[in-house]
């Protein structure tokens, strides 16, 4: 029994996300959109998260209480889910319209010529490449810390408060791994 916890607990999150991207292609396939085929998976593998972490959590005493629950979905709900989208409105309205304005051939750097599977290698590089280098930077740098310490101040780890993040630093993630390739087009 302690060996098939063991590997549970170790397979089960990577198993979870082939599983969500799996179900994202077959949605697609049969035609939903875009918007649903993403969300689906997404909402479905966090409530599979939550109930792994019920049934085999990595340590009893960090299962979140009702209270923290509503806090961190408000963080999530905010933070994660709605600044971002009115950050990608607003840029995409005042940066691209700038840039097609002074038609400066930014949209043509991005290698859409290139098989998807290699654009999306790209993408996640640079993103992760940049954000790898702000994360180290909110560590190191005082004023950063200010901001990032929000997401360590969790005093337990559960499923969702992950998306503690102030939002200046959201912001400043936004300018970082979306902003970039929403001006290249991608």
């Amino acid at each position: 029994m302690i060996k098939t916890r063991k590997l549970a607990v170790y397979v089960s999150y990577p198993l979870l996300i082939i599983a969500a991207y799996a179900f994202n292609y077959y949605l697609r396939d049969y035609g939903f959109s875009i918007w649903m085929s993403t969300y689906i998976p997404v909402i479905s593998a966090a409530f599979s998260i939550y109930g792994l972490e019920l049934l085999i959590p990595h340590r009893q005493n960090w299962n979140a209480d009702k209270n923290d629950i509503k806090t961190d979905l408000v963080y999530m709900g905010l933070i994660q889910v709605l600044l971002p989208k009115f950050l990608s409105f607003f840029f995409v309205i005042t940066i691209i319209a700038y840039l097609q304005a002074t038609n400066l051939g930014i949209f043509n750097i991005w290698p859409q010529n290139y098989p998807i599977y290699i654009q999306v290698l790209i993408m996640l590089l640079g993103a992760d490449f940049l954000r790898y280098w702000l994360h180290v930077a909110s560590h190191k740098w005082s004023l950063l810390w200010k901001l990032h310490s929000v997401h360590h101040s969790p005093s337990k780890l559960y499923w969702i408060n992950v998306a503690r993040f102030h939002p200046i630093e959201k912001i400043l993630q936004f300018l970082l791994d979306a902003l970039p390739f929403i001006v290249l087009g991608v």
